[in-house]
């Protein structure tokens, strides 16, 4: 039902709680952090580049303790963080090629879209001792390499609020995950707990389905992201080069093979 209820239910699902820890970035909207203090857990921030605005890995992994229970780097502006880099620098990565179908709910019926552009490349980990979840709230469409955000940890959250890159008419959101287990335990936790095979309320959940217009609006949407992903990058470059020979005034700065989505051109 939003990019906030999206990280609650990821932390959720990986039973964060009371005397756990999650690092995240302290440059982002106050929901990054909100979730994890709402369960109960300490936030740990880990500075940012300065020039991307991005948590880094070695930062990351200097902030681990035994009390860490997941890392939520944040894709800010659209910028996509080095997910993989994170995930490899605190626990063991092992990449996988995965059946593309990503369960996309609403409060009268489920449906799966596929995208491949977005999902080719998803990433899935087994024996990690630290989940990564990527805050892609401003970054769906964006990509670092050949890897594309929300598909890249093993969750991936994103926000369909209508400022953002794919964007619906109020709120939504949504949760992205290669692990059945975890995939299965969010489906019931969204719907107020509900087991999807015995149909009973077995756990303490929320309501947190999207609504049936934001999900016909975004079916729609969709089918465009492509094309209004390309103007974004083309206003951003006109802006870049509007702002070229401004003193004083710094442009975005892009990583190397990475294409933002830029869902906010920020300067300073």
């Amino acid at each position: 039902s939003s990019g906030t209820d999206a990280l609650l239910l990821a932390l959720m699902a990986l039973g964060v709680g009371e005397h756990d820890e999650v690092v995240t970035s302290p440059f982002s909207w106050v929901s990054s952090a909100e979730v994890i203090a709402f369960l109960g857990a300490k936030v740990v921030f880990v500075d940012i580049n300065p020039e991307t605005y991005l948590v880094e890995p070695e930062a990351v992994k200097a902030a681990v303790t035994p009390k860490t229970k997941a890392v939520i780097p944040v894709s800010i502006f659209g910028q996509m963080a080095d997910v993989v880099g994170i995930q490899d620098a605190v626990g063991k990565r092992i990449l996988g090629e995965i059946e593309p179908k990503l369960p996309f709910s609403h409060g009268l019926r489920q449906f799966s879209f596929s995208h491949a552009r977005l999902f080719s490349n998803i990433a899935f980990y087994a024996g990690a001792s630290i989940p990564v979840i990527e805050d892609g709230a401003q970054s769906f469409g964006a990509r670092r390499g050949e890897l594309f955000s929300c598909s890249s940890s093993v969750i991936g959250t994103t926000s369909f609020f209508p400022t953002k890159p794919l964007a619906c008419c109020g709120d939504g959101g949504a949760v992205f995950t290669s692990d059945g287990t975890i995939a299965a335990t969010i489906r019931s936790l969204r719907v107020h707990g509900k087991d999807g095979v015995t149909k009973l309320f077995s756990s303490v959940g929320m309501n947190a389905r999207l609504d049936t217009m934001q999900a016909a609006i975004l079916l729609v949407k969709l089918k465009h992201l492509d094309s209004m992903l390309e103007k974004r990058i083309l206003a951003a470059q006109r802006y870049a080069k509007l702002l070229e020979d401004v003193e004083g005034v710094k442009a975005p700065v892009v990583t190397p093979s990475a294409k933002h989505a830029y869902a906010v051109y920020t300067i300073r």
